[in-house]
């Protein structure tokens, strides 16, 4: 009973922090190479430290929970080179990885999971991994459909990974709410609503840069 419980306030808490997201990634323009290499590396800088953090919450998990521990360690080793995706996307793109600063945004986002594993506790995490995942879910199909169609087959394979991956994974992480505290579930909340207003606040910041730039070529044509 209490489980159901958890994952309807993460359910509610999800469906109140997306919308956010969605809006900023349909403002987003995708159509734009140089916006979406911004973003594949920004991704690239973010999801290259996935296998730190669930190798820390496995760890804190550890035998006192081994059900839950195994599963972490089998996510780990699914979530495995995933930065490299990214890395062959701008490859397609005929982008390269140096070309793209990392951003303060992006830096926050992953910065703060290091704070939550280590003092929120290894189910505060689950708020973060149900933000990018949930995401990905709900948005990843048309997301991917719209890159194919804009920069052409081969360009989209880190989206096409994580949206077929995550629905798994997603289910993966409402199972580690199982027996979790009021407590806990608070944090978790509280780090997917702080992972949610950082995660738009990046793709934000990468449509003002972009925007910023064709007005400034606009200004010396």
């Amino acid at each position: 009973m209490q489980n159901g419980i958890n994952e309807k306030r993460l359910e509610n808490a999800l469906d109140q922090a997306l919308p956010s997201v969605v809006a900023a990634l349909q403002r987003f323009p995708w159509e734009d190479r140089t916006a979406y290499g911004h973003w594949l590396a920004q991704s690239h800088f973010l999801v290259r430290h996935t296998t730190t953090f669930l190798a820390m919450v496995a760890a804190k998990l550890g035998a006192r929970n081994p059900e839950k521990h195994r599963d972490v360690l089998k996510h780990l080793r699914e979530e495995v080179g995933h930065e490299e995706l990214a890395i062959r996307d701008l490859k397609a793109l005929n982008l390269e990885i140096g070309m793209f600063p990392e951003l303060v945004e992006t830096s926050l986002i992953y910065q703060s999971q290091y704070y939550w594993i280590e003092q929120g506790g290894p189910v505060s995490h689950v708020g973060y991994s149900l933000m990018l995942e949930g995401l990905a879910v709900r948005e990843g199909k048309w997301l991917l459909d719209k890159i194919e169609t804009l920069h052409g087959k081969g360009t989209a394979s880190f989206i096409r990974v994580h949206a077929l991956d995550d629905v798994a994974h997603f289910q993966e992480g409402v199972s580690r709410l199982s027996g979790a505290s009021a407590e806990e579930i608070k944090l978790a909340i509280s780090n997917l609503e702080q992972s949610q207003y950082l995660y738009t606040a990046m793709l934000e910041r990468i449509r003002r840069e972009v925007l910023g730039n064709l007005i400034e070529r606009k200004k010396v044509a």
